[in-house]
């Protein structure tokens, strides 16, 4: 849900786009954004995170009901220390959603209303996180950490964030569902195959029945060494010996590799596969 909020809506796209660690709560009506640097009364740099009620219809979001925030942590300080001055408010530790808590509540008015989610966030973070960096400079609000996403949730094991930069979410989205075959992983095979990984397809299959050799080597993607050519892998081996393949098992969470040859063998298997009768 997250992912396809930040694809539909500006505010949330430009706060992922910058590197902010976005999550929603569990019903999905929270906004969290975690790994925010803030100072402790013992002026030590901590990481916190804070919490926004998420007005939404569907996927669409809209303007922020309000200028509160809550925080998880300990009450953020200046760099000597000090409490921060217009970021108290009376209410103490509560339960904000279903198995979420917070240990308190912001509230800094702003001049004007807030109209959209990245003002409000990018405002809070950049209060809390001013004071860290002047006792670490290094620390940071956007460490562009990947997004961890379960099988259920996508066919990615990490959120593709490369899409909504580029714009292209909605051209992506049209490949989603589909079953691709690719036919021999050599030099031309496996760059199709690194190529389609990226891609929200659901299900790839790959098809070869020959040895990677060097001349293949000098046609695919990244390097194989000297001691794996020796060894002779198959193009389609299993993930832990085959060359190409490994990385989009870890970009991509279907990827079939069979070892049919090319010839007559594999056209049973290939019917079976893309009309999903086969997995």
């Amino acid at each position: 849900m997250l992912q396809r909020l930040i694809d539909r809506n500006d505010d949330l796209r430009r706060l992922a786009n910058e590197g902010h660690q976005l999550a929603l709560s569990k019903s999905g009506n929270h906004l969290l954004v975690s790994h925010v640097p803030y100072v402790t009364s013992a002026r030590e740099v901590k990481y916190g995170t804070l919490i926004a009620e998420l007005a939404r219809v569907g996927d669409v979001v809209n303007a922020p009901p309000n200028h509160v925030v809550c925080f998880i942590g300990d009450m953020p300080c200046d760099s000597t220390g000090k409490e921060l001055d217009g970021l108290r408010n009376p209410e103490g530790p509560k339960s904000v959603d279903t198995d979420l808590r917070s240990d308190r509540t912001f509230s800094a008015r702003p001049a004007n209303a807030y109209t959209n989610y990245y003002d409000k966030m990018v405002t809070c973070v950049a209060m809390l996180s001013a004071q860290a960096k002047v006792i670490d400079p290094n620390c940071t609000a956007t460490p562009f950490l990947p997004l961890a996403l379960t099988e259920e949730q996508s066919v990615f094991h990490y959120a593709d964030t490369a899409s909504s930069r580029a714009g292209i979410s909605a051209i992506s989205g049209k490949l989603e569902g589909q079953r691709i075959a690719i036919v021999g992983t050599g030099g031309t095979g496996s760059y199709v195959l690194d190529l389609t990984a990226k891609t929200p397809v659901a299900e790839i299959h790959l098809y070869d029945g020959d040895v990677f050799s060097s001349h293949n080597a000098f046609r695919s993607p990244g390097a194989a060494s000297l001691e794996e050519l020796e060894k002779r892998p198959s193009k389609v081996a299993q993930p832990e010996e085959h060359l190409f393949e490994a990385p989009a098992r870890n970009r991509c969470a279907r990827v079939h590799a069979r070892q049919g040859q090319r010839e007559g063998t594999c056209r049973h298997e290939l019917r079976l596969s893309l009309h999903g009768r086969r997995r």
